[in-house]
């Protein structure tokens, strides 16, 4: 990596800060956030199938005698549906608390 000259007489923009931050181009920070997301999907997805999996098995005891591998499967489907409705529910209500936030600043 070159060395960054600063100027007082330059904008930021034109002094080089903000090109190729930490030497990464543009499409390593794409596939880095997407290698993120998939991550933290992944292991949010895994928490709640060990949840359904733990109230499945409290409910129905017979469950108990299978491998917890066998039965993971079956249930990922529903926990990808249940972390999309969650993100769905938390992005209404972060939206619904914003807007009412708004309303009563502008009001007072």
């Amino acid at each position: 990596m070159g060395s960054l000259e600063l100027s007082l007489d330059e904008p930021a923009t034109r002094a080089g800060l903000g090109d190729d931050l930490h030497g990464w181009s543009r499409n390593d920070r794409d596939r880095y956030l997407r290698a993120m997301r998939t991550r933290v999907s992944t292991a949010v997805d895994t928490r709640l199938a060990d949840l359904i999996l733990a109230l499945a098995c409290r409910r129905w005891p017979a469950l108990r005698l299978m491998p917890a591998g066998w039965l993971r499967p079956a249930v990922r489907p529903a926990a990808i549906r249940l972390r999309r409705l969650l993100s769905a529910a938390a992005l209404m209500l972060g939206v619904t608390v914003a807007l009412t936030v708004a309303v009563l600043a502008i009001l007072t």
